[in-house]
């Protein structure tokens, strides 16, 4: 999945949705999943990416929302931190 402004989606970006904070816990387009949702879960869904909002709760996304926005990308450290202890599930992500 793409944003509108062309850059693909991956695990752990922090992104906006109505102005509320959320982050991509996986990507099936990417084959990049957060510990808490492993890829045997979800990849039946095919493709798209998962964002968790802790005011919107799981959405699924299978092709760009206009609504959605990148706010910033991960670095390849943390995202690695990620797959280990799906850390963002604990804390509000920074915007």
């Amino acid at each position: 999945m793409k944003y509108e402004d062309g850059q693909v989606a991956r695990l752990g970006d922090v992104v906006s949705l109505s102005r509320k904070p959320g982050r991509v816990v996986f990507s099936i387009d990417t084959n990049e999943y957060g510990a808490e949702f492993p890829k045997a879960d979800w990849e039946y869904l095919g493709k798209g990416v998962m964002a968790k909002f802790a005011d919107f709760g799981l959405i699924y996304y299978s092709e760009s929302e206009p609504d959605l926005q990148l706010v910033r990308r991960m670095s390849e450290s943390d995202t690695d931190g990620l797959r280990d202890s799906c850390s963002e599930e604990r804390s509000e992500p920074d915007v």
